[in-house]
């Protein structure tokens, strides 16, 4: 459960900023995060979920902004053949 244990891709809101998991390393027990202006830093797991507010999943992921980019190219090229 990523409210016990964060996960990539977990939102989280910490001091008014929304933090972005972007990697688990095991050993040591950390997550590497990104802020909403765009540094990033390593927390602890546990620093993490002390010092934050779980907001949810990340709804978008590098596969989802290709797809955007294909549908807009082909609704592009369908109003160019009507």
């Amino acid at each position: 459960m990523s409210v016990e244990r964060p996960e990539v891709g977990d939102v989280w809101k910490m001091n008014g900023s929304l933090v972005h998991v972007k990697k688990i390393m095991k050993r040591p027990d950390r997550a590497v995060v990104a802020f909403e202006n765009l540094s990033q830093t390593t927390l602890l797991t546990k620093q993490l979920i002390k010092a934050c507010t779980y907001i949810g999943k990340s709804k978008a992921s590098i596969k989802d902004l290709f797809s955007v980019k294909e549908n807009a190219k082909q609704a592009l090229n369908n109003e160019s053949e009507e």
